[in-house]
């Protein structure tokens, strides 16, 4: 009997460390400590101050399309102008 209970009561816990306590859109993870400079389709960050942000970031390969929505996209995706004169 106690042995059930132990595995029932290891189940939960593990259930309950699969589930994310911060949810992130698609291709993006909570990050503690991220940098506040992020880029984006139309921004790559220079110098950037380093401090710790909290919040949702996008995983690497990937970049923000742009500032208005988190979206986050692989970098060859963004789509490229070509001014033509």
């Amino acid at each position: 009997m106690q042995s059930l209970i132990f595995t029932i009561a290891l189940l939960l816990a593990a259930s309950c460390m699969a589930v994310s306590p911060h949810p992130c859109p698609k291709n993006s993870e909570f990050k503690e400590c991220g940098t506040p400079c992020r880029a984006t389709c139309t921004y790559k960050p220079g110098i950037c101050v380093k401090r710790c942000e909290i919040g949702c970031f996008c995983v690497k390969g990937y970049i923000l399309k742009n500032n208005s929505t988190f979206t986050c996209i692989k970098e060859e995706d963004c789509c490229q102008y070509i001014l033509v004169e």
